[in-house]
């Protein structure tokens, strides 16, 4: 696989991740069929990473010729799984485990003014 999908993978999981937070935490869903859908264009990917659109439009031909996204009419990623092996990402660096609420909140009194 061309190293480019190195580069693009990370930038497109970071931003399904992300946006299905936001539409969880909104009672939204983007999906079409079983694919996530990104409202990311080739130029904010390419914007991104630091390729040019046409890299960007290169790797995404490249990935929807091996049946991992789709293009058309927006960008879907039919194998989430799969496109993280071939491109080596780990979601990791996301920490994306729920965290418990503070213990308590600092009270206005435990502060001081003068």
């Amino acid at each position: 696989m061309q190293p480019t999908v190195v580069q693009v993978v990370p930038v497109i999981d970071d931003n399904l991740v992300r946006q299905a937070m936001f539409d969880a935490g909104h009672g939204l869903a983007r999906q079409h069929g079983h694919a996530a859908v990104t409202d990311m264009i080739q130029e904010e990917i390419a914007d991104a990473t630091g390729l040019t659109a046409v890299h960007v439009n290169r790797t995404l031909r490249n990935l929807r010729e091996i049946g991992f996204v789709e293009t058309r009419p927006f960008l879907c990623v039919l194998d989430m799984p799969g496109l993280r092996q071939i491109a080596q990402f780990n979601p990791q660096y996301l920490h994306m485990t729920p965290q418990p609420p503070p213990s308590r909140l600092w009270p206005i009194s435990d502060f001081r003014f003068d």
